[in-house]
């Protein structure tokens, strides 16, 4: 079973808002996923993608070098905080 436990709304476009979801049987929080609806009635959740930059050292390049990832808030729940 899929729960939300936090939502914000905003709206723009086919974004309604943001969403923490628990996947309950499996113990995970998914944090600030999107939730879309379109004006046809379809439905779909979506990872907030938080972009940032990591500096590491490149030995081709022979100094520092910026390489963007992306983070994605998940969270593994203990037993003790499932309902």
């Amino acid at each position: 079973m899929i729960r939300c436990i936090h939502f914000r709304p905003y709206e723009k476009n086919t974004l309604k808002g943001f969403v923490d979801l628990e996947l309950t049987r499996v113990g995970l929080v998914l944090h600030h996923c999107t939730w879309h609806r379109h004006e046809n009635g379809k439905e779909w959740v979506g990872f907030l993608k938080m972009a940032f930059e990591w500096f590491m050292w490149d030995r081709r390049h022979t100094g520092p070098t910026t390489i963007n990832r992306i983070l994605v808030g998940v969270r593994v729940v203990t037993m003790g905080e499932r309902p």
